[in-house]
């Protein structure tokens, strides 16, 4: 799947994972069309994300 097409739909739930690597978190995202995607991140990275996911919200309501 390209990122384009990623965008293009949205994301309906989204969960993060801690694994045994302290410097890895997984972050499981489902979406409308009901595709699950997993992401492996630094700790860091997602918590920019979440903030970026929260802006993202806020104007979607």
């Amino acid at each position: 799947m390209e990122a384009d097409e990623f965008r293009a739909d949205y994301i309906t739930e989204a969960r993060t994972f801690i694994t045994p690597d302290p410097k890895q978190v997984v972050w499981r995202v489902k979406t409308a069309a009901g595709d699950e995607f997993n992401f492996i991140l630094a700790p860091e990275d997602l918590g920019r994300l979440g903030k970026q996911m929260q802006a993202d919200a806020r104007l979607l309501k």
